[in-house]
């Protein structure tokens, strides 16, 4: 048996809520916690990779775009294995922007 599948299922979450009896209150108001904090921490993420793709665009322009798609859709590259922000990086920085590279070596 998988642990917590013995507990009570609440619904209309994106993500699992599972709770102890007499708990179910306190579950609903934690998950509707997570939820709002999911929410916003998603809006903020995709904020800022909006903000990046300005700033690429701003330094790079049309080119920039270009370069990105081009970088992606080589056919000549060896196989990719495991591709990390470290090694995205000089990639990115060599052969599409330096802006994009930085922001992606420095990203936390």
């Amino acid at each position: 048996m998988a642990l917590g599948s013995a507990l009570t299922r609440l619904e209309g979450y994106r993500f699992e809520v599972r709770y102890s009896d007499g708990a179910g209150q306190r579950a609903r108001a934690a998950a509707d916690i997570t939820a709002d904090a999911y929410a916003y921490f998603t809006r903020l993420y995709q904020y800022r990779w909006q903000r990046l793709a300005a700033k690429v665009f701003d330094a790079d322009g049309e080119d920039g775009l270009i370069r990105l798609w081009g970088c992606f859709h080589a056919t000549d590259r060896s196989g990719a294995g495991e591709v990390t922000a470290r090694s995205l990086a000089p990639l990115l920085t060599s052969e599409v922007s330096e802006t994009l590279g930085r922001a992606v070596r420095t990203w936390r």
